[in-house]
């Protein structure tokens, strides 16, 4: 099962080999003002300016340990696995893929499965390989884990590097992102900034709980799909995820 999925992986971002070559290490030391601006998630009071979801933005923090560059394909050594094109990491790296077909998420150290947990919830609109802000969709991808708020609204949020290059790519091919928001992304990623969270393709993606407000969706999980663009999972299961991951740690999501 797991190598079936890893195989998958290899052929839905083949083309992140030709762009991992333009990220730098991600950024630890990440705040509200790095993301230009506020942090939250409440979806009575959505304003627009984040579409995720990172609850309120007090105790946010990303001291889980240094997060390891992309980097492109290089010979691997006995101890190294290629999880996706052009990323690699140590046979003890803990990691998670989410696999929206499955509606699971599988907690992995190395190859192998530590856990599958589920079902997974994702945007209104389902999932797509880029989206624009406002879109109500889950973006396809091969992230990092950036932060986390453990005091979200939705119990805990563990923000992702969405968007990544390969996303602005696609948005300036489709004429959602504009040339100058392209180069100041690239700039700011050059840099060692986290992916800006203010461009037409959204930001605030990670992975979340439900919190109390949202208990009584919990029981209709299976059957309704009611974020903005992120993946929710349990309270009880957004835990062990948190535990289990750490800045850095690569999030493979394929559908």
């Amino acid at each position: 099962m797991m190598m079936k999925s890893v195989t998958e992986v290899y052929a839905t971002f083949a083309f992140i080999l030709a762009l991992a070559l333009f990220v730098p290490p991600v950024a630890c030391a990440y705040t509200a003002s790095a993301a230009g601006g506020p942090l939250h998630g409440d979806y009575s009071q959505h304003t627009g300016h984040d579409d995720g979801h990172s609850g309120a933005s007090g105790g946010y923090s990303s001291n889980y340990g240094e997060p390891a560059p992309l980097r492109a394909r290089a010979p691997l050594s006995r101890d190294r696995l290629e999880i996706a094109p052009g990323v690699t990491i140590d046979e003890t790296e803990h990691w998670a893929l989410i696999d929206l077909r499955e509606r699971a998420i599988a907690l992995i150290r190395g190859d192998r499965v530590v856990e599958r947990l589920g079902p997974v919830t994702i945007g209104q609109r389902g999932a797509a390989e880029v989206r624009e802000r406002g879109s109500l969709q889950s973006p396809l991808g091969v992230f990092r884990v950036i932060g986390f708020n453990p005091e979200s609204e939705y119990h805990i949020f563990i923000h992702l590097s969405y968007p990544e290059v390969e996303h602005m790519l696609i948005g300036y091919r489709r004429g959602w992102v504009s040339e100058a928001t392209l180069q100041r992304y690239l700039a700011a990623r050059r840099a060692g900034e986290i992916p800006l969270q203010d461009t037409p393709l959204g930001g605030q993606i990670g992975i979340h709980g439900t919190g109390a407000e949202r208990q009584r969706l919990a029981r209709h999980a299976q059957q309704i799909d009611w974020t903005y663009g992120c993946y929710a999972v349990s309270d009880a299961q957004i835990e062990r995820i948190a535990d289990f991951l750490e800045v850095g740690a690569p999030v493979v999501v394929i559908d």
